[in-house]
């Protein structure tokens, strides 16, 4: 388990190419879980680096991921990192024929946002951190306490069936 997160830190605001900005992201072993069939998406994703009035979002125009210079300069590294992996499980999502942005049910429950959360959440497990740290991670500033304590129960069902890979053992979440 690694805590260190290869993060391209120092380049300037426009348009990066995704895996310049994380070099590393084509090792992680959840990247197929992330892109499913769509292997070529870490090479057509760019990330934009501009204000922006949230921190990170998908714009699915191009396919991107928009960050926020702030945040991409000032964010922790997981957090950072966790995000991005969010977001381009949302891209996948988009191209897959998923509405992503569907409020037809509270964003805690929403399949795309549980399924976006969970691959952050087993990445954030795969690498060590705490449950206070998740937990941490999943409180968004919409979110009420008990929003986000419905978030983490609807990943936990979500990822109950599932057996990933994770170095060459079989990994299922403990609950």
């Amino acid at each position: 388990m690694s805590s260190t997160y290869s993060i391209v830190r120092d380049l300037p605001s426009g348009h990066h190419p995704l895996l310049t900005v994380l070099p590393d992201l084509a090792t992680c072993p959840l990247l197929p879980h992330i892109v499913g069939r769509r292997r070529d998406l870490l090479a057509q994703v760019v990330v934009h680096i501009t204000p922006s009035p949230c921190i990170c979002h998908v714009d699915t125009t191009e396919p991107s991921i928009v960050i926020d210079p702030s945040y991409y300069h000032t964010a922790t590294p997981a957090d950072l990192y966790l995000d991005v992996l969010h977001e381009l499980t949302h891209l996948r999502q988009h191209l897959d024929g998923q509405d992503i942005w569907d409020d037809h049910l509270p964003y805690e429950q929403r399949p795309t946002e549980i399924e976006a959360f969970a691959i952050a959440v087993l990445e954030a497990q795969r690498r060590g951190l705490s449950e206070a740290a998740i937990l941490a991670y999943l409180r968004q500033p919409w979110l009420t306490e008990v929003a986000v304590q419905q978030l983490r129960a609807n990943i936990a069902t979500f990822l109950a069936p599932r057996t990933l890979l994770r170095q060459g053992q079989c990994y299922r979440r403990r609950g």
